[in-house]
């Protein structure tokens, strides 16, 4: 009978897949972005009465975070205020490039920011009519302290030293004059009548 041949059960190695690219958030400090966004076509009580100033706020934060490419975390909202609807914002970039794209777009065209693609619902929260971004550095370890402050500080404790050292040296000068009058008052003080006629005979025959 004719030899058969087996086929080879060996399987094709697949081939290796590559990771997917991730973004890191950058970290606060260094860059802040302060932010102003006018709603025109919302109403503050509106928002309060109907419960959704939480999700409206959290979605203003999600859009701007998307767009410039960092966590939602490090977007603040400093105030929603009636007029018709104003938010003012502040978002932290460190060193973040993108942060006078951002800016740009806040102001120029601040509907591509808070649209639907970025996760904010224009249709139910209308889109944004006008804005405003400007860009403010900080020291990273100092990130929103008034640098004024403990300079301040450390000239106010500079001068009550030597106001301390002023008054100290005073009192021991005013202890050391009072002493040498002292002595010099129980030197003078001495009575001549302590001098007897003996002695004062003795010093007339010298």
């Amino acid at each position: 009978s004719p030899n058969t041949v087996a086929p080879s059960s060996s399987a094709p190695s697949a081939s290796p897949t590559a990771n997917p690219t991730t973004t890191t958030p950058t970290t606060g400090g260094g860059v802040i972005v302060d932010i102003e966004t006018t709603f025109s076509g919302l109403q503050m009580s509106w928002l309060q009465s109907s419960g959704l100033l939480p999700e409206f706020k959290q979605q203003y934060k999600v859009a701007a975070a998307r767009v410039a490419r960092c966590a939602p975390s490090q977007v603040t909202i400093s105030s929603v205020q009636a007029g018709s609807v104003v938010v003012v914002a502040e978002i932290h970039l460190g060193q973040q490039p993108l942060a006078s794209s951002f800016a740009q777009q806040a102001t120029n065209a601040p509907a591509l920011v808070w649209q639907l693609s970025n996760g904010f619902n224009t249709t139910r929260f209308a889109a944004p009519t006008t804005g405003a971004g400007k860009i403010r550095t900080t020291s990273s370890s100092d990130d929103g302290k008034d640098p004024v402050v403990p300079v301040a500080i450390g000239v106010t404790c500079g001068f009550l030293a030597a106001v301390v050292v002023a008054y100290c040296t005073y009192q021991k000068c005013k202890a050391a004059g009072e002493k040498q009058g002292s002595n010099a008052q129980d030197f003078t003080g001495i009575p001549m009548q302590s001098v007897n006629s003996r002695q004062m005979g003795s010093i007339t025959r010298i």
